[in-house]
């Protein structure tokens, strides 16, 4: 997962800065709805006309281009042995994913972070060859494994980094040299480094995202009735501080660098505009721009190098450190750039720490709005308080993250702040330039942080949670937005501590699957804390419900069983809030429904938002993809399932699967699927006989349906030429385009051991275009002919590029030389001959290639024990010798004229294509 700036100033490459400088607003413009932005890469990367070699984890390396348009691609380069892997290819928005052979089992089984092939990410953040000789991971083990007391040793060829007890992991760097025997070790069933293993993770990058916004808030009122955050303690985690800036001098009382910076110092600007939005003293204004809690004590964590960008790792062990210091309040304005399912370790980290510590964790929500669903990580955490953005007119700003989290609807954010515009204290500045301008949900989170900190002034007994119930159920419920864009409301910090009812910071109404009915009905509990020492009697009501497209819902989906309820003094009462997910909506409301509870007493209002997930309208895809040999497909074979109506969807590797079922609104979707063939009776390791494109570009699902997707009904791709020829590179590209700019594309692209190329496309795109295309790399064949005087014929394969081959017309005696050592070689006598070895299962052959040629051999052909076709690894030099492996059979028939005397082979080659 990449982590961004939670930032209105454009999309960052890692975890970010929530903020943006005043000038430029670049960011997303505000026409590009998430109707109107690609899917796949139609927009500029960000190094134009770069080459760039990405070492994967698998150790496999690829070449990365980007033309003048921004458009991305991608090669895949040969092995150490020699080899050149298959690889599958997939453009999602700008990035491109390169999945090699070696990674899908992995991936299938969910063991290995899909951000590890996507390889233009891995340029942006910096992890191609040119620039660092390690790839950086987090490695992940099972909870019974104690990693802060015996943390597991680190794989072969890495070092071990950060203990990250909140994850459960440990940080790796991984040697790119060494990433294939890594990759072995980590990813083998029986290896001790996997056993204990759950899942491996790229450890991303991370990029960072007053006097009128204090007075916004109403903190100069909590000020006046001496609650200024005294004696609490915010970390803000961040990318350090300017310590003699004049509104911050003398006010951090701890400082730790997490990053690989040389000081705490700040030389972004962020994490001073934070750390004085939260407390700084407004000395440089006469005390005009204090922050929310300029009582409060200060402490930075570094987790965000001078660059403004830093890894995951940096921001746990940052939350760790924040937790060990006893922070009441940690302040994180950054974030991930992508919704994801809150199962990364950012998000695991966050949530453990703020169930199990003291602290409360004040996170931006992000700045990838004004799409919903929006909030990713760490804000979709649901025991961190998320904050979104407000202007000064309290109106959501364009930028601000909406919710519900994605994937899980979760209810975020929670609460708002302002956002828009924020002035605070410049890194570096003095006098006139003390001050600098920012807007972000960067700048709305310390806003929050500071205010947490004057309650806990106010409240030095409560929990975190206590405090997160009292700054949502005082929010300022009455400004423009629904729940989605502003949870409880803007946050008021005179309301807060002046509370003393209490309500929840969050109902979560349930998740409904379709089909909906009665006995899905339910009843959540409201609760309402009275922490007076009077009895309050509350109004109740249901406010502001909207469905999912934004509309007012009219229907009883959520309702209140009790108009009014006294709480007495120190106690909770519960309302029950009847959830009726039957309840009759729109087909657009279906999905989030959010509102909010809204109880009143005495001038006081306490906001309690809610929500429930009803699922639309779903039918069942199975899609059984078969390979050629009528086998469930298995190895790289893939499937993408893409909705044309709502741009989403997903890839599976098949891995053997019998079927792959989806639940899927009724709509358009396109298919596509490549399969790979095994070579028939084979072994385990056998080569591809075949890969096989087959795709439907537009499927109207309507009802419960089974699509078959069999390569045995696909038409063999050849290529014709005027003389003979044999296939070294070949590619089967798909793309398929709809609406005004969307776009979904991939590739498969394999050597010329593979026996054939096939595809077939069922009916045609209705909606936009599709197609489909091959490109070949023909060569003369390398060996057209290899047959002994008796008429034997052999079908070798060469060692690759590289190698010494066979060259013109020719014969030669064939003698065997067992094994290959220098004593057989010496005693068969190969000298003017060619040697006929046997060689381990592994097949390499470097070093017989050189002792057989010392020894003055014409040609080895190698044969091995395993059944079936193979290739001799030769290495990235290749072999010295001619080269030549065959199957275990033809070996076989060979040895049989051997013993029964004398054997010439003879050959037609070609050593260098015309």
């Amino acid at each position: 997962m990449r982590a961004i700036l939670r930032s209105a100033l454009g999309t960052a490459m890692a975890v970010t800065l929530a903020a943006t400088a005043a000038l430029p607003s670049v960011a997303r413009p505000r026409a590009a709805e998430p109707e109107k932005r690609p899917l796949v890469g139609s927009e500029a990367a960000s190094a134009k006309g770069q080459r760039s070699t990405v070492t994967l984890v698998t150790g496999d390396r690829v070449l990365v281009t980007t033309d003048a348009s921004g458009r991305s691609a991608a090669v895949a380069l040969p092995r150490e042995d020699g080899r050149v892997p298959v690889v599958q290819t997939r453009q999602s928005g700008d990035d491109l994913y390169v999945y090699p052979e070696a990674a899908v089992g992995a991936l299938a089984a969910g063991r290995v972070d899909e951000e590890l092939f996507n390889v233009t990410g891995l340029v942006r953040q910096g992890y191609d060859d040119a620039r660092t000789g390690t790839l950086p991971l987090i490695a992940v083990y099972d909870t019974s494994v104690d990693v802060a007391r015996s943390a597991p040793a680190a794989p072969f060829g890495a070092e071990r980094g950060l203990v990250l007890d909140a994850v459960d992991g440990v940080a790796l760097r991984a040697d790119k040299e060494k990433a294939a025997g890594f990759w072995a070790e980590v990813s083998g069933a029986k290896s001790r480094s996997s056993r204990d293993l759950t899942k491996l993770w790229l450890d991303s990058k991370v990029e960072a995202q007053l006097d009128r916004s204090t007075k916004q808030v109403h903190a100069p009122e909590a000020w006046a009735a001496g609650y200024d955050g005294k004696g609490s303690k915010v970390a803000v985690l961040d990318t350090g501080a300017d310590a003699e800036h004049p509104d911050l001098k003398g006010r951090i009382t701890a400082q730790r660098n997490f990053t690989d910076s040389d000081s705490t110092d700040d030389r972004q600007g962020h994490g001073t505009h934070v750390l004085s939005t939260v407390g700084g003293s407004g000395a440089a204004s006469d005390g005009k721009k204090k922050g929310v809690a300029p009582g409060a004590d200060l402490l930075m964590g570094k987790v965000l190098n001078d660059g403004g960008s830093g890894a995951e790792s940096w921001i746990i062990a940052g939350m760790e450190w924040a937790v060990e210091q006893k922070a009441d309040v940690v302040s994180m304005s950054l974030g991930s750039p992508e919704p994801t399912d809150c199962a990364d370790p950012m998000s695991v980290a966050a949530q453990r720490l703020a169930e199990t510590s003291d602290a409360l964790f004040v996170v931006a929500a992000g700045n990838t709005g004004p799409s919903l669903n929006t909030v990713s990580s760490p804000g979709c955490a649901p025991g961190v308080l998320t904050v979104g953005a407000v202007d000064r007119d309290d109106s959501t700003a364009w930028f601000s993250s909406r919710g519900p989290a994605p994937f899980t609807h979760t209810l975020k954010p929670e609460i708002t702040a302002p956002g828009v515009d924020i002035s605070a204290a410049s890194a570096g500045g003095r006098g006139v330039y003390a001050y600098q301008t920012m807007s972000g949900t960067s700048m709305a989170t310390p806003h929050v942080a500071g205010a947490a900190a004057v309650l806990k002034q106010r409240h030095p007994d409560w929990t975190a949670r206590q405090l997160k119930a009292a700054l949502v159920s005082s929010a300022d419920s009455g400004i423009p937005g629904d729940v989605r864009e502003t949870g409880g409301g803007r946050l008021d910090v005179k309301a807060a501590t002046d509370a003393t009812v209490l309500g929840a910071p969050a109902v979560q109404g349930g998740n409904y699957n379709w089909p909906q009915d009665a006995s899905d009905r339910t009843t959540v509990d409201v609760p309402y804390t009275n922490t007076g020492t009077k009895a309050v009697r509350l109004a109740l009501g249901v406010e502001g419900v909207t469905g999912n497209d934004g509309s007012r819902v009219r229907s009883s989906v959520a309702g209140l069983g009790n108009r009014q309820v006294t709480v007495p003094a120190g106690a909770t009462v519960k309302v029950p809030l009847r959830i009726d997910p039957t309840a009759r909506l729109a087909d657009s409301q279906y999905g989030d429904v959010t509102g909010r509870v809204v109880a009143k007493a005495n001038g006081v209002t306490v906001s309690t938002p809610f929500s429930l997930y009803v699922q639309p309208e779903t039918v069942s895809l199975r899609v059984k993809l078969v390979d050629r040999a009528g086998e469930p497909a298995g190895r790289t074979s893939s499937l993408d399932v893409i909705g044309t109506d709502d741009a989403s969807g997903e890839r599976r590797f098949n891995d053997g699967a019998v079927d792959q079922t989806y639940r899927l609104r009724p709509g358009s979707y396109f298919l596509s699927g490549f399969v790979e063939t095994p070579d028939a009776g084979g072994a385990a390791n056998a080569l591809t006989d075949s890969l096989t494109y087959l795709g439907v570009p537009q499927l109207k699902l309507t009802k419960d349906t089974t699509v078959v997707l069999d390569a045995r009904k696909a038409h063999r791709l050849k290529v014709a030429a005027d003389r003979p020829i044999e296939t070294r590179t070949a590619t089967l590209s798909f793309s398929r385009t709809w609406g005004e700019n969307w776009l979904h594309a991939g590739t498969v692209t394999a050597q010329g051991t593979v026996r054939g190329f096939y595809a077939s496309v069922e009916g045609r795109a209705q909606d936009g275009d599709f197609t489909f295309g091959s490109h070949w790399r023909q060569y003369a064949p390398l060996v057209s002919e290899l047959k002994t005087t008796k008429g034997l014929a052999l079908h070798p394969l060469t060692s690759g590029k590289g190698s010494t081959n066979l060259d013109g017309t020719g014969r030669a005696g064939l003698v065997d030389a067992g094994k290959g050592s220098p004593e057989e070689l010496k005693a068969a006598g190969v000298k003017g001959r060619i040697a006929l070895v046997l060689v381990p299962d592994g097949g390499a052959v470097t070093g017989l290639a050189d002792a057989a040629k010392a020894a003055g051999a014409t040609a080895l052909v190698v044969h091995r024990t395993a059944p079936g076709r193979w290739q001799p690894a030769a290495g990235y030099a290749g072999a010295a010798l001619p080269t030549l492996a065959i199957p275990a059979d033809e070996a076989r028939a060979l040895l049989g004229e051997l013993t029964a005397g004398e054997v010439t082979l003879r050959w037609k080659a070609t050593a260098r294509s015309p």
